[in-house]
């Protein structure tokens, strides 16, 4: 692969030394996408009067000194291997050893679809003849296009611009693989990193990056789209272990200060327990890395500390939450629960436990007053609402519990208005008020209709 565009037969591809970089995602081709393959190959194979080559669509490459890194097209590389390997085991045999596939669903898929590639071959191709035919087509026959980038900046570059399509896909794994990239990572440490990114479940990961982190740190801004581009929020090449002012371990609970004296005392929280050495060692620390929701994140390693900290909380808050009200927040357009659950994970990383339950009623009560005050809840709607009762910023500057809950009441005692009855008398809005009224701990916050 001396050319850095141009285009390579099976055969010529698997004789370069390709490896899967730690970064890429699981293997997941699907039944489906596998089986669609193989119908076309075997469409153009059988048809004497077509032209008997297919291009397979264009891949991405970073060349190293000893390999060539697949940025783009890991997913098609590793079918055609299984393929080539069902065919004549040589051919992908070495690329196929030196994939890496602990990943659980990275195994099963292969597995999976190497019985699918058997049992086609078995039905299709019946003699070792017609075998030898094909083996012959898809190694001279199918064809990629490439791209060899120069350093992997620009091989992501090129991966990014041909992978947007309106609003971006994946941008969660390309994300990963941005900080991954980083040059203070170690390769062993790429790897721990990329192995623990992957034994989250994904929709869950991208929930927390895209709702729970996103949003928050956007609507305290001042930005109340709810589609933002999560590369572009935690996207950064600087990277330091040096702690500022703002970013301090949060190991403490309580501050004492002798202004005569001039000491300072620090109270671990109850929990803590400390090691002495040339510094203090916190075990289990995952939920107690100096960082908060709303901080700048520098990149590469500390970015992974960041997203693993909030992974770890977001099992605690499902843990927290009263499952009667999710109950009635289930109910809510998807823009109404995505506001719930962001103000309340923020809640969550700023104060705890402590008062979470009259947090998330008061604010399920907020977001109520809304739905049943409108017939329809549409985007732009929403957004007004966000901006014209800004938790997210009244929580960032509240300095306990009770101050935020406090501003929460204030705002409804004084700006919200009573419902009229025949606003809530049918349709979704009564289904929804129906639900509040069974709850008593919602219904007794404050009076949401009047009589």
């Amino acid at each position: 692969m001396n050319d850095k565009v141009g285009y390579l037969s099976m055969e010529k591809l698997f004789e370069e030394a390709l490896i899967i970089p730690s970064y890429q995602r699981p293997y997941l081709w699907t039944k489906i996408q596998v089986e669609n393959l193989l119908k076309d190959f075997l469409e153009i194979f059988e048809n004497e009067k077509k032209e008997k080559i297919y291009l397979i669509g264009n891949m991405i490459f970073y060349k190293d000194k000893d390999n060539i890194e697949i940025v783009d097209g890991q997913q098609r590389t590793i079918t055609l291997a299984l393929l080539l390997h069902n065919l004549e085991k040589n051919i992908s045999e070495e690329f196929l050893e030196k994939i890496n596939i602990s990943n659980p669903l990275s195994k099963k898929a292969i597995y999976d679809n190497n019985q699918i590639i058997q049992n086609y071959i078995d039905r299709f191709l019946g003699n070792e003849e017609k075998k030898k035919k094909f083996l012959e087509f898809i190694t001279q026959n199918i064809l990629i296009t490439y791209i060899v980038a120069n350093t992997q900046d620009e091989a992501f570059i090129f991966f990014d611009s041909q992978n947007t399509r309106g609003k971006p896909l994946n941008r969660h794994d390309l994300l990963k693989a941005h900080h991954l990239r980083d040059t203070n990572l170690s390769t062993k440490k790429r790897v721990i990193y990329a192995k623990s990114w992957e034994n989250y479940d994904e929709n869950e990961l991208k929930r927390v990056l895209e709702v729970y982190l996103t949003l928050s740190r956007n609507f305290v801004k001042g930005n109340y789209k709810f589609d933002i581009d999560v590369y572009e929020e935690f996207k950064s090449n600087i990277f330091t272990t040096k702690l500022s002012n703002y970013n301090q371990p949060s190991i403490f609970q309580s501050v004492k200060f002798d202004f005569e004296s001039n000491k300072l005392r620090l109270i671990l929280k109850d929990n803590i327990e400390i090691k002495i050495g040339n510094g203090l060692i916190v075990d289990h620390a995952k939920e107690y890395l100096p960082f908060e929701i709303m901080h700048s994140i520098g990149g590469g390693e500390e970015f992974f500390w960041y997203l693993f900290k909030y992974m770890e909380l977001k099992n605690r808050f499902d843990d927290s939450l009263d499952k009667s009200l999710l109950n009635i927040v289930s109910s809510l357009s998807i823009y109404l629960q995505d506001y719930f659950y962001a103000v309340t994970f923020l809640y969550l990383d700023k104060f705890g436990n402590d008062k979470l339950d009259k947090f998330t009623y008061i604010v399920l009560w907020l977001i109520s007053h809304y739905r049943l005050n409108n017939y329809s809840v549409r985007y732009l709607g929403v957004r007004n609402f966000i901006r014209d009762y800004n938790i997210f910023t009244k929580l960032i500057f509240s300095y306990s519990s009770d101050e935020i809950i406090d501003k929460i009441k204030q705002m409804i005692k004084y700006e919200l208005a009573e419902i009229e009855k025949e606003k809530v008398s049918k349709g979704t809005r009564k289904n929804y008020y129906n639900k509040i009224e069974n709850n008593n701990d919602l219904k007794n916050i404050a009076k949401l209709v009047k009589d």
